[in-house]
């Protein structure tokens, strides 16, 4: 006799077809839920980091009797002062930065040490790559009714650097890592684009966080070019994050207020206090 013979049925191409129809779909559902999610967790994350930085901010107004000029810091030359400590920079040609680790003027990470890791400053969404020695300038509103096209008159009342340090009217540079003293400029689709600065140099960030509280409260008032109150109320925008707008396609900012309150708010929703 011979021995029987068991067919092996396998799938016909119709089926696998359907299959890989049903993946396909099952797949178009649960990625966009996915791709939500982990914008959620930035986003999420990122208010984390702003409420810290409240609580970093409150207390060194509690110790200090006033708030940091900056809150990450600013960028200083490998040029040694006459103090022994390294010069800021005003304009780029100063020596070269050097890393945000190593400069003199940290307010909420040296001495007291509000916070303790660098990366409180950075945005999750800030997809820009920038290391601890990357910097630039960042643009200021024009019209300032004193000598030179910035102001930084709080700079030197805050008593963080003399006017040999920073003078008057010049630039101060910022670190691109840091997402909270400085943000992205965004054209009206929310893309990022750039100003053209007063000396005619391109400009891709402009400044977040500023003590400019001197009193204005219109869109005339050239003297308050952050239109926030002197004295600032809980109201008052302490910084704001664009970064999941601009990086990451999201249409809400992450913004904090003097009050400790952090939540983002609907793009239709918000007025930015450099363009009211």
């Amino acid at each position: 006799m011979k021995p029987s013979r068991q067919l092996k049925k396998g799938f016909t191409l119709i089926e696998l077809l359907t299959v890989i129809a049903i993946i396909a779909v099952l797949a178009a559902i649960i990625f966009p839920v996915f791709g939500r999610v982990r914008a959620q967790v930035r986003e999420t994350n990122c208010l984390s980091n702003m409420h810290e930085l409240y609580i970093a901010a409150k207390l060194y107004r509690e110790d200090n009797g006033k708030f940091p000029a900056a809150l990450l810091g600013f960028v200083q030359s490998d040029i040694i002062g006459i103090d022994g400590k390294p010069i800021f920079h005003t304009e780029l040609g100063a020596g070269h930065p050097i890393s945000l680790d190593l400069i003199t003027y940290r307010p909420l990470t040296t001495s007291q040490k509000y916070i303790k890791e660098f990366g409180v400053f950075n945005c999750p969404d800030a997809l820009n790559n920038a290391t601890y020695k990357d910097a630039g300038r960042a643009w200021y509103p024009a019209g300032v009714p004193l000598a030179g096209p910035v102001l930084f008159q709080s700079l030197v009342k805050e008593n963080c650097c003399s006017t040999t340090d920073i003078p008057i009217g010049n630039r101060a540079y910022y670190y691109k890592f840091d997402s909270y003293d400085t943000g992205l400029i965004l054209d009206a689709n929310g893309k990022p684009t750039s100003k053209v600065d007063f000396d005619g140099v391109p400009v891709t960030q402009e400044i977040h966080y500023s003590l400019d509280w001197t009193g204005g409260s219109g869109p005339n008032d050239p003297s308050n070019q952050l239109k926030y109150p002197d004295p600032p109320q809980d109201k008052t925008v302490i910084t704001w994050c664009n970064h999941h707008v601009g990086y990451a396609g999201s249409n809400k900012y992450m913004v904090l207020l003097l009050n400790g309150k952090a939540s983002a708010v609907p793009a239709s929703h918000w007025t930015s206090p450099l363009n009211p």
